[in-house]
């Protein structure tokens, strides 16, 4: 009957139970609270201890406020990493294209250096031929200085 003096309408409501009634006057009790926006709840005195409304409220007030804390701290921290993330990528772009002119000029390099190789591996074999020919004209001009210098001791000798 109390429910009723607040909400007119239940008193026409037909309902088969008892129980029926009850659940559908603390539904209509409670949505209106809570679409109402708990206001009704600030507006009653609670001198000895706070309702489990208000604590429900209260808790819901600093989880909301923790919530929006967590997304701004959420917000600096992505912001940081984003412009960590593009500097780096940045750093990281100018590396690898200065690695890739790096390797370019290297491969360049050892081309030429390998054309180097062939033309003075070729000149060095032209050149121990050379040698090879010197040592062995050097030997015959050994032998033959030998041959006359043992016939000019033997002439040195007959006219002595």
């Amino acid at each position: 009957e109390i429910a009723c003096a607040f909400l007119p309408g239940l008193r026409e409501l037909r309902l088969p139970d008892t129980r029926m009634k009850y659940f559908a006057m603390h539904a209509l009790v409670l949505s209106s609270v809570f679409a109402t926006g708990l206001g009704v709840s600030y507006q009653l005195d609670y001198s000895a201890d706070t309702s489990p409304v208000q604590k429900v409220v209260d808790m819901m007030q600093k989880m909301v406020e923790q919530g929006k804390k967590e997304l701004q701290d959420e917000k600096v921290q992505f912001a940081t990493y984003s412009q960590w993330a593009e500097m780096t990528k940045e750093k990281k772009t100018q590396a690898i294209s200065d690695a890739a002119d790096k390797i370019e000029s290297l491969t360049a390099d050892i081309a030429k250096t390998d054309a180097d190789i062939e033309k003075l591996s070729a000149e060095i074999s032209s050149h121990q031929q050379d040698v090879d020919a010197l040592s062995a004209e050097q030997a015959n001009i050994s032998s033959v200085r030998q041959t006359e210098e043992t016939d000019f001791k033997a002439t040195q000798k007959d006219y002595a």
